[in-house]
């Protein structure tokens, strides 16, 4: 155990290079295409990110989770799922360049830059498709330093190309080549960790019969969770003025991809990490409780400090061009903390094998968020509906991935809130000292100097308040998250002070 935890805190320090890398990636990606970039033009970059993120959730269908969460793999069973994913590669190419002259067509998006632009990013899963084994291979080792310089170098990439052709006016075609460039490195990088070589004389899909089978339910479980995921930026898209789908697809950039990234700062770990606890479900529990508390404490300052300074952010950063999306912003920064306790839920589900639970509550969830953004739409035509109906369906959602989760492990799902009491709490107060002090320094914001030093003082004075209250109400828990970052062998110690979770 002793060893386990080291690695442990070794993989969360890799993994916090790795994750800040991608957020701070994501964050300028979105400055960047937010200063040179038109509302309108934004709307069709909002839907090729959501086109594409299907088959960038299936691109290796599950496999390389189920290669993690496997007891004992062997060598043809690399071989094999190496297989799987060219084949895999091959299709979702295929898929962009089929679905690209649909989601051109007048009939349903109306932007004929929709097909060449898809065409050109089906490359991206060619490309993708080789490094799949060898990240699954690092990961099973806990090696998340290789993962982390391999992601970390393409995010530098990702965003010089980015950058670059965003100024010169490109538009969308920043953002393909961008992606493309950056997983041209990211896939050439964890080749060259993992010095894996392919054999195709050595496949036997046999042998992976049952990884494919938990493959398939964790892609279906994925295919399901887009569609659910991305139903409203289509709806918007489709329903919504341009105009109003730039400013929601604006939206969705700053809050909705960052969020994704940083809340696997936890949940890459703890995959690992639960899987081997999958014998001892009291310990699990345990630790299931300790990574949604941690989960708290990472996400709930960023998104709810980013609600609170966002007037004053989107001001500093942009003028007045976005004005009409901090609102969206607001409410979508409030929904991603809901999110990220219940995707701490799921990793507790994949990590027993129960990927067909994921698929479930998410086919709940299907039947349910569409319709309800639809007829939100129809009746009141504008995207802060959007964005409260999210909001309600998070909420429900993550408190039914919860209860079951820790049923799984034989516990009450109550836990969780005693967990989530301590960062809850210093949240609550964060944004109320933001708030306050925006108030008070309201009189100095008039011109961009003055807009930047109370944009400042609220993040100062927000990092302050968290910091001391959480401080003064939960020593401990501070104490781990400075020995995690010191990688000391102390760090997160899910065996043993059961009462600090409970």
């Amino acid at each position: 155990m002793s060893e386990l935890k080291t690695k442990f805190a070794r993989g969360m320090v890799w993994n916090s290079l790795s994750i800040g890398s991608a957020i701070v990636a994501q964050v300028l990606g979105g400055i960047v295409l937010g200063i040179f970039v038109a509302r309108t033009e934004m709307r069709v970059i909002g839907l090729v990110a959501a086109i594409v993120t299907l088959p960038y959730l299936l691109s290796e269908m599950g496999l390389s989770i189920a290669l993690v969460q496997a007891r004992e793999v062997r060598p043809v069973h690399f071989h094999s799922i190496f297989a799987v994913n060219l084949i895999v590669g091959v299709v979702m190419a295929l898929y962009c360049v089929a679905i690209g002259p649909i989601a051109a067509s007048p009939l349903v998006f109306n932007a004929p830059v929709l097909k060449p632009v898809l065409a050109l990013m089906g490359l991206i899963f060619l490309v993708l498709s080789f490094g799949v084994v060898q990240r699954a291979q690092l990961t099973r080792a806990l090696n998340f330093g290789a993962v982390a310089i391999a992601e970390t170098a393409s995010c530098v990439v990702y965003c010089v190309v980015l950058t670059y052709m965003a100024w010169k006016g490109y538009g969308v075609w920043a953002l393909a080549f961008g992606k493309l460039a950056q997983q041209i490195v990211e896939t050439t990088a964890l080749c060259l960790f993992a010095r894996f070589v392919p054999d195709l004389r050595q496949v036997d899909f046999a042998e992976v019969r049952p990884m494919i089978r938990f493959g398939l339910n964790t892609a279906g479980s994925r295919i399901v969770n887009y569609l659910v995921m991305n139903a409203d930026m289509f709806l918007v898209g489709k329903m919504l003025p341009e105009r109003i789908g730039g400013d929601y697809a604006f939206a969705r950039t700053m809050v909705i991809s960052p969020s994704i990234r940083l809340a696997q700062l936890v949940t890459r770990v703890a995959m690992p990490v639960l899987a081997r606890m999958q014998d001892d479900l009291k310990q699990m529990a345990r630790a299931l409780c300790r990574f949604d508390k941690l989960q708290a404490i990472i996400m709930f300052p960023v998104f709810l400090g980013l609600f609170a300074v966002a007037p004053v952010a989107l001001h500093a950063i942009f003028g007045a061009k976005w004005d009409e999306s901090m609102p969206l912003i607001r409410l979508l920064c409030l929904s991603v903390c809901f999110h990220a306790l219940a995707n701490i839920s799921m990793v507790g589900f994949l990590s027993l094998g129960r990927a067909d639970l994921s698929l479930r509550y998410q086919l709940r969830q299907l039947a349910v968020r569409p319709l309800a953004l639809w007829v939100a739409l129809i009746a009141w035509h504008s995207a802060p509906i959007v964005c409260w109906m999210i909001l309600l369906d998070r909420v429900l959602f993550a408190w039914l991935y919860a209860r079951k989760a820790y049923d799984l492990v034989e516990s009450r799902w109550t836990r969780a809130l005693g967990a989530l009491a301590s960062p809850t709490l210093a949240s609550a107060l964060m944004v109320a000292a933001v708030l306050a002090s925006g108030r008070i320094l309201s009189g100095i914001g008039s011109t961009p100097r003055g807009t930047v030093l109370v944009l400042a003082v609220e993040i100062a004075v927000g990092a302050a308040v968290f910091a001391a209250v959480l401080l003064l109400r939960d020593r401990e828990v501070v104490h781990e998250i400075r020995s995690l970052l010191a990688r000391r062998d102390k760090t997160i110690a899910v065996a043993e002070t059961p009462t600090a979770i409970e």
